[in-house]
């Protein structure tokens, strides 16, 4: 039977409603295939629900009536304890009064189209909201990316040395350096540092980040320059200039200048959707795949009336999905039989949120106001016993990845030696003290202050970066020495620099100067 704008579907269009809300809310955190899950499970409920109303009263405007009161607390309403129970009540009293009225026809129709339009202004804003990413890894053609400014496209693959070394380059997302982790989270990383130096590392102890954000600094990175904050290069609107970060740091100049020179690309999933590889990379995929319940349907189920009772099984299942995430980076040993000379990109999700360890290593749920994968006061609030809460599951997370690091190290120094070059780097510092919109209440010298250190079969690059122990180091300048020596170029240091970009409006980058005194809290 057709279905006609009389016909009762307000209840259903209610339950695609409210995911839409929540999405639109948190634009910048989720995209539009998250919500499709939770979208299937309220359709299901409601439907169901609709059914078995339906055969009660012997009425579809009836049952329709009655499932959109119930959709209201199993899509929207957040309610707990009394609240909860009160509405249940009404819930029943309403149920009780449809015994005996009958919800004309123009009710349906007149719900039809307010829902209708609730819609299609909700998807209106969301798909005009620069903060949404539709599709932020959406294949394309990446010549842009591959040509973009940088004086790594000058590089001479005919002067590339005949022995090249392969390349491992681990990203820590959100690893203080040495001094900031004790001065700002009372922590002693020396005898993490020290295991590195016994195996040969050169770890230096100022370095700072080009940028507060990820995007920016790995893709400053791989191009080896600063952005031009003058230029076109901070034009647009938030959604393309990350998206334009994001492929820059995994199909850019860099990348088609190695693979021009013979190397074999590989990457370990970083559970970041902006870091996708280029299609003819080898991706290195969770042996262990990815678990259904994703951070949107956690936190959104969270909020509705059916969220207490269920927190314990999603916290579960969000911290398992977490754990096989990191676990699996630091264990994937494809790459040993991989063509050489490799490079290969180990971007972990960690000591950043989420945190998902206790002090002794072991899962726990201890942490759930930081299960996703946000930073900064977008997990603390800046309230100060959050702070500290975020300070706790921040070192309990380093502790654990200080120990899948150095096994893995181990592991791959059990094989002979070749010509291997391997970068251990912070992007940025720690976000307990971080104001994604505000340098002034943000800790500059944790956030802009990220670990770093290299090991090299190769001396010259090895005394490279010896060269910097006694002064600071800019992150930006890592593959200007590795590349110039690999492709016999000498490619001059850049000054150290470093911005700040609030998060809500990428324009408003501005210098900051480190020397300076910035709020740290105790």
């Amino acid at each position: 039977m057709p279905i006609k704008i009389s016909s009762p579907i307000y209840p259903f269009l209610l339950a695609a409603f409210y995911p839409i809300k929540f999405l639109n809310d948190n634009a910048k955190f989720f995209n539009f295939i998250d919500i499709f899950l939770i979208e299937i499970i309220l359709l299901t409920a409601s439907f169901c629900i609709f059914v078995f109303l339906k055969k009660i009263y012997g009425s579809s405007n009836r049952a329709a009536v009655l499932t959109f009161f119930f959709g209201l607390s199993l899509g929207g309403i957040a309610m707990t304890g009394n609240a909860s129970l009160a509405w249940l009540f009404a819930t029943a009293i309403i149920a009780l009064a449809l015994l005996r009225w009958r919800p004309p026809e123009t009710l349906n129709v007149f719900a039809n189209i307010f829902c209708f339009y609730l819609i299609g202004y909700l998807l209106f804003q969301l798909f005009t909201n620069q903060d949404f990413q539709k599709n932020p890894v959406a294949e394309n053609t990446f010549a842009e990316y591959q040509s973009a400014e940088s004086e790594f496209n000058d590089l001479n693959v005919q002067a590339a040395q005949d022995s090249k070394p392969s390349i491992l380059h681990i990203v820590l997302d959100g690893y203080s350096g040495e001094h900031s982790l004790k001065e700002n989270y009372h922590y002693d990383n020396s005898s993490f540092v020290r295991e590195l130096e016994n195996k040969g590392f050169v770890v230096l102890k100022n370095t700072h980040s080009p940028y507060n954000q990820t995007l920016p600094t790995l893709s400053a990175i791989f191009l080896g320059r600063y952005w031009d904050t003058d230029a076109h290069e901070f034009s647009g609107n938030n959604k393309t200039t990350r998206r334009r970060w994001g492929q820059l740091t995994t199909q850019g100049p860099l990348h088609s200048k190695l693979k021009d020179a013979g190397y074999s690309l590989l990457f370990t999933d970083s559970g970041y959707p902006y870091l996708k590889p280029a299609s003819d990379a080898v991706f290195l995929k969770p042996k262990t795949g990815r678990d259904l319940i994703n951070d949107f349907t956690y936190h959104y189920t969270l909020r509705t009336i059916v969220g207490p009772w269920l927190e314990k099984s999603l916290a579960s299942d969000s911290i398992s999905r977490h754990r096989n995430l990191l676990f699996n980076a630091f264990s994937h040993s494809q790459y040993r039989k991989a063509k050489k000379p490799f490079f290969l990109y180990q971007h972990v999700l960690s000591p950043h949120p989420p945190f998902i360890f206790d002090h002794e290593g072991n899962t726990t749920n201890q942490f759930s106001a930081f299960l996703t994968t946000g930073d900064g006061n977008h997990a603390t609030g800046l309230i100060p016993e959050k702070i500290e809460q975020y300070k706790q599951g921040y070192i309990n997370k380093l502790k654990v990845t200080n120990q899948l690091l150095l096994t893995q190290l181990e592991q791959l120094f059990q094989t002979p030696q070749e010509d291997l070059i391997i970068i251990i780097q912070g992007d940025h510092g720690g976000g307990a003290h971080l104001d994604q919109n505000s340098s002034e209440n943000t800790c500059l010298t944790d956030r802009l202050s990220p670990f770093f250190a290299v090991y090299s079969t190769n001396a010259s690059i090895t005394q490279a970066f010896s060269d910097y122990k006694s002064r600071p180091y800019n992150l930006v300048n890592t593959y200007r020495i590795i590349l110039g020596d690999i492709f016999g170029e000498h490619l001059a240091p850049l000054e150290d620099r470093s911005w700040f970009i609030p998060w809500n409006d990428l324009s408003g980058i501005h210098p900051v100067i480190l020397s300076t005194k910035t709020y740290c809290a105790p």
